[in-house]
Order: structure tokens, then sequence, then C-alpha cells
């Protein structure tokens, strides 16, 4: 037997002692932060919905949710956020197309560089070729 064998739950029992402090301590503060929130949504002033005209304006399938009149609140908002999300993809498509053009002119100037060295490479061959005599 290898005498590390022996002592091989030295550590397990107060390891194992650990973990359930800590999952004991994890589980009180996640129940307490639970019952925060729930205090916190009860505690909450009520929501108070929105004034309703008198029925003989409305009529009998009113839904303030949809009234012109009250100045749309709710549509001007999300035109706002749909204009924004427009003029944030244009934005996002223009640095895309800058940074695709950026590349692409420093591909081709790496490009025009290597067909250089390969040229001066060729031309630096030729002339060693011509220097030294076939054997």
């Amino acid at each position: 037997m290898h005498p590390l064998h022996a002592y091989r739950w030295h550590y397990g029992p107060s390891r194992f002692l650990w973990f359930c402090i800590g999952a004991a301590a994890s589980a009180y503060w996640m129940s307490r932060d639970r019952h925060r929130l729930w205090l916190d949504r009860c505690n909450r002033a009520p929501i108070q919905s929105p004034s309703v005209p008198p029925s003989s304006e409305a009529g009998p399938s009113y839904n303030p949710q949809y009234d012109t009149r009250a100045g749309s609140a709710p549509w001007d908002e999300g035109e706002r956020m749909l204009a924004f999300s427009r003029q944030a993809g244009d934005k996002v498509t223009e640095l895309s197309e800058a940074t695709l053009d950026s590349l692409l002119s420093t591909v081709e100037a790496l490009k025009a560089k290597l067909a250089e060295h390969r040229a001066e490479r060729e031309k630096q061959m030729g002339e060693e070729r011509k220097q030294s005599p076939p054997t």
C-alpha cells in the first residue's frame, strides 16, 4: 500500500464541512434577497391606470393605449426607439464598411510588397546561378 493512501481522507471531512457551511450561507442570502424583492414589490405604490374619458366620447370598446387624442406617448416613444435603432444600424454598417475597406487596402499593400520581395529574391537567385558555374 502506498503511504499516501493512508491519508486519503485527511482533508475530506473538513472540506465537506466547509462546503456545507458555504451552501447554507448561500441559501440564507438567496432567501433573504428573495424576501427583500417580495417586500419591495408589496410596498410599491399601486400603478395608476390612465384616466378614461367619459363613455359618451370613448364608446364601449375604448382602450386608452390606442387613444390618438391623448398625444399617443407610447407610439412616439416607440417611433423614437425605432429611429434610434435605424440610426445605430446605419452607423454600424458605415463603420464595418470602412473597416473592410481599410483591411482590403492593407491586404493589397502586403500583396504588392510580397510580389516585390519575390521579384528581388528571384533576381538574386538568377545572379547567383550566373556567378556559380554548374557542376
